[in-house]
């Protein structure tokens, strides 16, 4: 166990790691709307030491990184109504594309096969499906309760579980129909 200063890093809004390359993502500072900064940090586990912390002339918040540690997919935050997630080459923190997904986007897993990345917008009552190949959305799941928060998947990518601001419960909704199995 061990603790790690990072002098300036406030306003966490998401991390990520990569077992593969030894990575710790952090993403801090605002979490969009106009004018807003975000930033996100690099820091390698093994060296103890910071690769990069990249300025972004966006806004940053829960990011999800692939299985190989190549790519970081980053949503402008729920501040924000453009409904992009940038596209973040891992290894130099540079953007390399974008996905258009739900409006005030704010969650993000990408599944353990790698070709998927799952988008939740805060103010957007569906949880997004893109192909990492293309990075495009081609499926829409739910409508769902009062936008999407905290979300995971199961491993095989057949069942989403979604929570909603204002819900004290979750929802469970099938990846392959698109379709909301049941509400707690």
């Amino acid at each position: 166990v061990q603790r790690v200063r990072l002098p300036g890093v406030k306003g966490v809004r998401g991390v990520a790691a990569s077992p593969r390359t030894h990575m710790l993502y952090i993403s801090y500072g605002a979490f969009g709307g106009p004018g807003t900064t975000g930033r996100l940090l690099a820091y390698n586990l093994l060296a103890g030491s910071v690769v990069y912390n990249r300025t972004y002339s966006r806004g940053i918040d829960s990011m999800a990184i692939d299985p190989a540690g190549a790519r970081i997919y980053m949503p402008d935050g729920e501040g924000s109504r453009d409904g992009v997630w940038s596209v973040i080459a891992a290894r130099s923190g540079n953007v390399i594309g974008s996905i258009n997904g739900g409006m005030s986007p704010h969650e993000t897993i990408v599944g353990l096969s790698g070709k998927r990345v799952y988008l939740g917008g805060r103010n957007w009552p569906y949880l997004e499906v893109a192909s990492t190949a293309t990075d495009r959305v081609f499926k829409r799941i739910g409508r769902l309760r009062a936008g999407v928060r905290p979300l995971t998947i199961n491993g095989r990518e057949t069942i989403a579980y979604t929570t909603a601001t204002g819900l004290l419960g979750f929802q469970v909704s099938s990846i392959r129909t698109g379709r909301v199995l049941f509400t707690i």
